[in-house]
């Protein structure tokens, strides 16, 4: 037996033989009616989400991030201490590990590479809070130390181009957190980069100690030897030609040579008979005791020629780039208001379509 369904005006629908069938779908005229019964059930949830939402975004911690580029400080801006690594080379040209060593430290993008090892440490990072706590609200606050330290670090992209970012609650700090953090790297690298420069000097000076040591008890035994007043004469005028002594650090004049006239030569070989010089013995010892007396001067006036090292400088075209990334005050309060508004919607046409069920459950 086929049977077909017609409309019921009541709702619903009935077979050919005049049964009731139920059909619980809602018309859009009854979504449209159960959300306007439903109007200020709406109202109220979506208002309600809507304060919770503006709540959470001005009472909410503000993050600000700095950001900036930053460059290998150019070739004189660190002129003068350059400069007096060039003098240390003096006399050591063919000497490769030294001048591999010293070379290395007159170039920027080592000093650059320096600043940003210096800039990821960890140490530094807490050593800079501890030294700084006006960054921090509660001292021991081990919580918010954290996010400060993770809020600071250093980037390289594909290119190379090293950028420095600092997160902090407020515009005004997350600058002064990355500037005053900079400058702290910076006293660090300086303090190792010098450390580095006088460790290099420290080892040579040892090493032409050593040597001179070693060359004095050589020239002894040559001058053990039988020689004559006339053949030791005959050495320092031999050495007259031979000796080209180093630039003297102070006054870049040649030092003093040990061949000193007639008056000297005899003077001379009364010195080298109560063995205070023997140089006439052993030409090294000229060019190693004016190699050790040059870097004795040099590591004793350092601090009066060179300078501060720059460790890195920002471009005009570079500025620092302050923007806020959190809380999005309009964003949050507006997702609120939607997100209570579609919430309501469902409990309203939820509502609805138990009381149609109910109501035709009934009938």
């Amino acid at each position: 037996m086929l049977c077909g369904y017609i409309a019921d005006p009541k709702g619903g629908s009935v077979d050919k033989s005049g049964e009731n069938v139920n059909n619980n779908e809602l018309s859009l005229s009854d979504y449209i009616k159960t959300i306007y019964d439903g109007k200020l059930k709406v109202i109220t949830i979506t208002l309600f989400f809507g304060i919770i939402g503006t709540l959470y975004a001005f009472l909410s911690n503000e993050k600000w991030v700095t950001r900036v580029q930053i460059l290998p400080a150019s070739y004189n801006q660190n002129i003068d201490t350059f400069n007096f690594i060039s003098l240390l080379k003096v006399g050591f040209e063919n000497e490769d590990n030294l001048s591999k060593r010293l070379n290395k430290l007159q170039e920027p993008q080592y000093i650059l590479s320096m600043f940003y090892n210096n800039f990821n440490g960890s140490i530094n990072k807490e050593n800079f809070f501890k030294d700084n706590n006006s960054f921090i609200k509660k001292n021991n606050n081990e919580s918010e130390l954290k996010t400060l330290i993770n809020g600071i670090s250093i980037n390289k992209d594909k290119d190379d181009l090293v950028s420095i970012t600092s997160t902090y609650k407020t515009k005004k700090g997350a600058y002064e957190l990355l500037s005053r953090y900079s400058k702290y790297v910076d006293r660090r690298v300086n303090q190792i980069y010098y450390s580095e420069l006088d460790s290099i000097i420290n080892l040579r000076l040892k090493y032409l100690k050593k040597s001179i040591e070693s060359n004095i008890s050589l020239a002894k035994h040559i001058r053990n030897k039988d020689i004559s007043a006339a053949e030791i004469t005959e050495k320092i005028a031999e050495s007259v030609n031979q000796i080209e002594p180093l630039k003297n650090f102070h006054t870049l004049n040649e030092n003093s040579d040990i061949a000193l006239g007639s008056k000297g030569l005899k003077e001379k070989i009364i010195q080298l008979k109560n063995e205070n010089n023997m140089a006439v013995f052993n030409k090294n010892l000229v060019k190693l005791t004016n190699q050790y007396d040059f870097l004795s001067n040099a590591k004793n006036d350092k601090n009066d020629k060179v300078s501060q090292l720059i460790t890195h400088e920002v471009s005009d075209s570079l500025i620092f780039n302050t923007n806020k990334v959190a809380p999005r005050k309009g964003i949050i309060i507006i997702m609120s208001l939607f997100l209570g508004f579609m919430l309501s919607l469902v409990v309203v046409i939820f509502q609805g379509k138990l009381t149609s069920e109910y109501t035709k459950s009934n009938l």
